[in-house]
């Protein structure tokens, strides 16, 4: 098989499969491995990039932040020490960190510059093909989630019970990213994918389904309670509404304020369903802590306490501590883990914030690496957002730095994907371009 017959099956299926996440080897005492399903393409994809490298059918990736492979080698310089700093000071390995955040890093890097070898070889026009795979994809598998809730209500008590339908309908706003709150920053990402490329007229899905998605929005909120997506949602609509105001209010606002009344309209009628319901414990508890007489008056209990923020500030203080104790160059990856497991509360989780996380684990050194290149990126896409892909990754930043400042999200694939995608620009000769991405 030709490489480019090779790119032109796996980058399709790889930019729709970064969506889908998968944990290994869960339990109690260990995290697992984290992952994606791009994962399994990158190998494969990657040799067929290195061979058109070689053999000089392409070009490397012509990128808009000045010296970028300089930081992504000194992020891999200051990763690396920090995996031999916890051997240093704890005398052992830690396996998990090994294989999720030191390897994890490579993985999140080979995204990047795959995104960016796509950028510089291919044309925009080529590009958005891409991105329509991610949008199509992404829109089929939410329409698909909420039918299965929608479902899920209207399903006689008997049928509940078999578990293929239980395991369908449970949290399926998590859908195929396996976390909540990674879902809604996808969920984020694109919509203002979606609206953006809408707004230059170079639509990614017709706009009878962008609108239906945007509409679907306050029933991605409720169903996925994810008080940071919220925020974030509501951070990003000035933003939205100033940049094609014209837009905004003929055509998706009308779907947003139809999604809102039916979703308030549905809630209201189905209220004992979700006061009751596992799945929604995040909303119930604080319908309940607001509105005490509107708990269930039948004699259930409501479902389970959320221990979510327990634990998020029981990471907080391990991570401060060891901070404190190893300011600069920090405690070392997995660091934080291992406090938590030798801990008398038995509590075991990652740090919800990813800043708090690297001061941790890589020090004040680590995290200025990481905040400058950061800064970096988005100074560069303002600079382009003439164009929509850029102008929709510079607004997906934002979102996912304010996410993170409550959420550990640095390891989801598809962002880095999608910044190499933006960060880099079309250089490649039309014969080049056509022996390779054709």
């Amino acid at each position: 098989m030709t490489s480019s017959r090779i790119f032109a099956i796996a980058l399709p299926l790889l930019f729709m499969a970064v969506q889908v996440q998968f944990s290994f080897f869960t339990n109690d005492y260990n995290k697992g491995i984290r992952l994606n399903a791009g994962d399994f393409l990158l190998p494969l994809t990657g040799a067929a990039i290195l061979y058109s490298l070689l053999k000089k059918k392409s070009l490397w990736p012509q990128w808009d932040v000045p010296g970028t492979w300089l930081w992504l080698a000194a992020i891999s310089a200051i990763f690396t020490y920090a995996l031999f700093n916890f051997h240093f000071l704890n005398d052992q390995w830690s396996p998990w960190a090994l294989i999720n955040k030191y390897a994890g890093w490579y993985v999140l890097a080979s995204y990047f510059c795959l995104g960016g070898w796509v950028a510089t070889n291919s044309s925009p026009a080529k590009n958005e093909k891409f991105l329509k795979f991610f949008a199509t994809f992404f829109t089929g598998t939410t329409f698909a989630a909420i039918a299965f809730h929608a479902a899920d209500m209207a399903l006689p008590a008997g049928l509940k019970g078999w578990k293929i339908l239980e395991s369908a309908t449970y949290k399926p706003l998590d859908v195929l990213m396996g976390n909540r709150n990674a879902w809604m920053l996808l969920f984020i990402a694109a919509s203002l994918l979606v609206y953006f490329h809408e707004s230059m007229k170079k639509p990614l899905i017709p706009l009878w389904s962008a609108r239906l998605l945007w509409s679907l929005i306050p029933f991605a909120f409720l169903y996925n309670s994810s008080r940071a997506g919220w925020l974030v949602f509501l951070a990003c609509l000035p933003a939205i509404f100033f940049e094609d105001r014209n837009l905004f209010v003929k055509k998706f606002l009308p779907a947003l304020m139809i999604g809102s009344i039916t979703m308030a309209s549905y809630a209201a009628l189905n209220k004992q369903s979700f006061l009751n319901d596992h799945k929604y414990y995040h909303l119930t508890h604080a319908i309940v802590k607001m509105n005490p007489e509107m708990g269930p008056r039948t004699g259930n209990v409501l479902p389970r306490k959320y221990q979510g923020d327990t634990v998020r500030k029981s990471s907080y203080t391990d991570a401060l501590a060891l901070w404190l104790e190893h300011p600069v160059m920090g405690s070392g990856l997995g660091s934080v883990l291992a406090r938590q497991q030798g801990a008398a509360n038995n509590l075991r989780d990652i740090v919800d914030c990813t800043t708090l996380w690297l001061l941790a684990e890589t020090g004040m050194a680590g995290n200025i690496l990481f905040i400058s290149f950061y800064c970096l990126s988005l100074t560069a896409l303002w600079r382009r957002r003439s164009n929509p892909l850029q102008k929709s990754v510079f607004y997906i930043l934002i979102a996912f730095g304010i996410m993170s400042l409550a959420h550990e999200l640095l390891y989801t694939r598809f962002l880095w994907l999608l910044m190499g995608l933006a960060l880099a620009r079309f250089a490649a000769a039309e014969s080049d371009r056509q022996s390779v991405l054709r």
